[in-house]
């Protein structure tokens, strides 16, 4: 008896036809999710820059803590630093245990005198700190928004020294007790410094030889100019030094009570927000 087979399937029964995108199905789904790039990149990139300003932020208020921490350690704060008030006979040194045997002839700067607390390494009765580290390891002093130049210090303080309303002395202010300061909550003392795209400010703050004692004395603010002046000057020396949109429309500040916030454009390049109404001879 012959075996019965079965039957095999007709050739279109056997292989189901594959499915697949047409052109124009492909170039709507490349349109789909280009369009969603386009949404979703802005607010990736918004994401990063108030990570940024939150750890500038950050940073702010840990040097506002210190800042207070020393005032009450020593009676005074660091305002002016350089050789600008030296004419004015007042006590320049009110730095840290600093006893070197010639004490420097200028005021020492904030960076180089607060830094014994916010890095426990710092030694301040040397110079270069004992780190000779030029302030590259003083993460707390640098802003993570500011586009990446040689400068370890990010920020600048008030060293203005005020006659009047809308009158300063020639003269940078001494170090200065913080109660003498009429309204601390609302008096900028530090800020964001701005962008050295040409390195003008870096090629004579960071000179060869210069310790973290002389690069700290150039941050900060005590000639009108280096509050607002126009972006076509060209000494270091008067050259604006703050960067009113650091942070998008915003820059960050730290006051004279401690406290760290955002500010407006116009209110960080404004003399008034940087007027202490200490009139008198420090």
């Amino acid at each position: 008896m012959t075996a019965c087979r079965p039957t095999p399937p007709a050739p279109h029964d056997s292989v189901l036809p594959r499915g697949g995108f047409t052109l124009i199905e492909l170039l709507v789904v490349i349109a789909i999710i280009a369009t969603l790039v386009a949404i979703l990149l802005p607010a990736l990139r918004g994401g990063r820059e108030s990570a940024r300003l939150v750890s500038c932020l950050s940073r702010q208020k840990q040097i506002g803590a210190a800042l207070v921490m020393y005032d009450t350690d020593f009676k005074t704060a660091p305002r002016e630093s350089g050789t600008s008030e030296i004419s004015l006979s007042r006590a320049q040194v009110p730095a840290i245990a600093y006893a070197p045997t010639v004490s420097p002839k200028f005021n020492i700067a904030w960076p180089f005198s607060l830094r014994v607390y916010v890095d426990a390494r710092a030694n301040p009765s040397r110079a270069d700190l004992g780190l000779a580290d030029r302030y590259e390891q003083a993460e707390v002093y640098q802003d993570p928004a500011r586009p990446p130049d040689p400068h370890t210090i990010h920020f600048v303080a008030n060293g203005l020294f005020f006659r009047a309303p809308g009158v300063t002395n020639p003269k940078g202010k001494a170090p200065t007790p913080l109660y003498k300061v009429r309204r601390p909550a609302g008096v900028v003392y530090l800020t964001c410094f701005i962008d050295d795209p040409r390195g003008t400010r870096f090629g004579n703050w960071y000179a060869a030889g210069n310790t973290e004692l002389d690069i700290a004395i150039f941050y900060d603010l005590w000639r009108p100019s280096t509050v607002n002046g126009p972006a076509t000057m060209t000494d270091p020396l008067y050259m604006p030094r703050v960067a009113p949109r650091r942070h998008g429309q915003t820059s960050n500040a730290i006051f004279f009570d401690g406290h760290a916030a955002s500010v407006r454009p116009e209110v960080i390049t404004d003399l008034a927000a940087w007027n202490d109404e200490d009139y008198g001879r420090p």
